[in-house]
């Protein structure tokens, strides 16, 4: 079953100490913060992409709600110094319809995964060097500039995923959910 008109929305945010959960980036431009259907998507799917817990910190969690879902990596930055409230809290992930989801994070696990690393990586080297980088406005206006392209890759990839959501089908080895899944082409019949 092919969806036609897919909608995938790919996006990253943060926790802001008094407005909340907030869209920094998105793929397309507000399709999460100007769209009625993004924000309602939004709403329903925030506590999951930005938990503040750090059992999930750079685990994928996947979530489905009715007819939409969602695949993300939350991540947990402590430092009791640094950060407002001890910590900066973000999540990196892509909107898509429900039935498209095993897909879907088929096919962007690893970018998420090593996306979040990376974004990880950066917060923790501009803190190290000690300079105005390490200021919340630097680093937002700092991602700007280099998320738009890298989040409209991945919702491209979630997008072109969830056209063929039924071309794979997954099973997980009984180690648990923290090893790797293993992809096998769909039987025909």
């Amino acid at each position: 079953m092919a969806h036609a008109m897919v909608v995938s929305r790919a996006f990253y945010a943060e926790f802001d100490d008094v407005k909340g959960p907030c869209v920094l980036a998105e793929a397309p431009p507000g399709s999460l913060t100007e769209d009625a259907e993004g924000r309602r998507l939004w709403e329903t799917f925030s506590d999951y992409v930005i938990t503040g817990n750090s059992a999930l910190d750079g685990i994928v969690v996947q979530v489905r709600a009715g007819r939409d879902a969602v695949v993300c990596v939350p991540a947990v930055l402590r430092d009791d110094t640094k950060y407002a409230r001890n910590a900066l809290l973000f999540g990196l992930g892509v909107c898509v319809p429900g039935a498209c989801l095993p897909a879907v994070c088929g096919a962007c696990t690893a970018s998420l995964k090593r996306l979040a690393a990376t974004l990880r990586a950066m917060e923790a080297e501009a803190a190290s060097a000690g300079d105005a980088t390490a200021e919340t406005t630097a680093r937002r206006a700092r991602l700007a500039s280099v998320l738009p392209p890298v989040l409209a890759a991945l919702r491209d990839a979630a997008h072109a995923a969830a056209r063929r959501p039924r071309s794979f089908w997954c099973a997980f080895s009984p180690g648990g959910a923290a090893e790797r899944p293993v992809f096998f082409p769909r039987r025909a019949g």
